[in-house]
């Protein structure tokens, strides 16, 4: 694998409008994580990961496509439909072993006027290259949906420090967005439905939940804030990942 390095290109005679770079296995000597590139005059126009599961990046670039879409919601792995029959392949499936075969690192820049399309960009890479084909679609799924039981308003802060504490036990939000709630909650809990928001409530709230181990017993500590958490289907934006079968 070669790597090119920033510091080659800075010079006022030449601008780096373009490179893509992908490793498959763990690359030495670089570490793991995730960085930006960003053009002469500050923009984003790049990023780059090195020695992270393919889960990882696919989950980085979903965060940034639903900002981009408009989505009110946090990308999280309840928004993504694995259609994979071996998951170790997308997944360190396990804490205390890492499969270095199957980590991938990533270096792409694109032009400075394409930079909003950065992360298509990767993900069409990603789906030409990885034996994988990636892609975000509205379809209809089964979700947990937040609505109001009555208009007693029985949420409103009584303002003080911002707390959040999800999805601790207990759990405790204090004046702060009831979509810090649902965020969290659609983190990595007991909870496997995405959680969508339609009460329409805006202010910031103060709650409570003794813990967070089951979908009943949730639902049974937000009734008594009318709160009702039920089981619906919606069209929701979600990442499909598929064998690609025609690589």
């Amino acid at each position: 694998m070669i790597w090119v390095k920033e510091s080659y290109f800075d010079n006022d005679a030449t601008t780096l409008q373009n490179y893509f770079i992908l490793s498959k296995g763990a690359v030495n000597g670089i570490g793991s994580g995730s960085s930006f590139r960003k053009s002469p005059t500050g923009a984003i126009n790049g990023r780059m990961f090195s020695n992270l599961p393919l889960s990882d990046i696919l989950f980085a670039i979903g965060l940034e496509i639903f900002k981009q879409k408009g989505e009110v919601a946090l990308f999280n792995e309840k928004r993504a439909v694995i259609n994979v029959a071996d998951q170790s392949k997308i997944f360190q499936l396990t804490d205390d072993y890492i499969d270095k075969d199957n980590l991938y690192s990533l270096d792409l820049i694109v032009p400075e006027k394409k930079a909003d399309s950065l992360y298509y960009f990767m993900l069409d890479n990603l789906n030409r290259y990885t034996g994988f084909k990636s892609k975000f679609k509205v379809v209809p799924t089964k979700c947990l949906v937040l609505k109001r039981t009555s208009e007693k308003d029985k949420i409103r802060t009584k303002g003080g420090k911002r707390i959040s504490t999800f999805p601790r036990t207990p759990s405790i939000i204090q004046n702060a967005p009831l979509s810090v709630m649902v965020n969290m909650l659609n983190g990595k809990t007991p909870i496997s439905l995405p959680i969508i928001d339609e009460t329409n409530y805006t202010s910031n709230v103060d709650m409570q939940i003794s813990s967070i181990t089951t979908v009943e017993k949730l639902q049974k500590e937000l009734l008594q804030y009318d709160l009702e958490l039920i089981e619906a289907s919606r069209n929701l934006l979600m990442l499909i990942v598929e064998e690609n079968n025609q690589k």
